[in-house]
């Protein structure tokens, strides 16, 4: 991966997804043990590539339900809004077909519900999030795995 990883959390787990890899063979879903994930649980999203080319959140990591005030596993990233879809979209795409770990970070104005504080409003933010792809036959890319952080910039 070219590019350096700013957020200590996002390091430990491409050395964790690297570990898991055999050779070139990209690890699968199986190879990934919760029990060994549990410092990254709350900001990891689990994303299922369907074969029509969408991808559906099979896992949407506890700390984003609480700061954004929305569940969405089970929803497919089709149902997010036009902007928001292409960019994922394209993000995916690229971390699917390149069968290699990709890095972005963005800063924006992001709606947070932040449950337990009680605060409804808008925070301008910088993330970086770290997407892996995980293929059940070690080549086709059938599943990505998604850590993201919030920078302190």
């Amino acid at each position: 991966m070219s590019e350096e990883l700013r957020h200590p959390k996002l390091s430990g787990l491409l050395a964790y997804w690297m570990a898991k890899r055999t050779g070139e063979a990209l690890p699968s879903r199986s190879d990934i043990d919760p029990l060994e994930m549990a410092e990254w649980l709350g900001n990891l999203v689990l994303i299922d590539v369907l074969p029509d080319g969408d991808f559906r959140y099979r896992l949407y990591g506890s700390n984003f339900v609480v700061t954004f005030g929305k569940e969405m596993t089970g929803h497919s990233i089709s149902e997010l809004e036009p902007a928001q879809q292409a960019v994922i979209r394209e993000e995916y795409d690229r971390a699917r077909l390149s069968r290699s770990p990709t890095v972005r970070r963005y800063t924006a104005d992001f709606e947070v519900a932040t449950l337990v504080a009680g605060y409804d409003g808008e925070e301008h933010a910088t993330w970086e999030r770290l997407v892996l792809p995980l293929a059940s036959d070690g080549v086709t890319v059938d599943m990505l795995l998604i850590g993201a952080y919030k920078l302190n910039e």
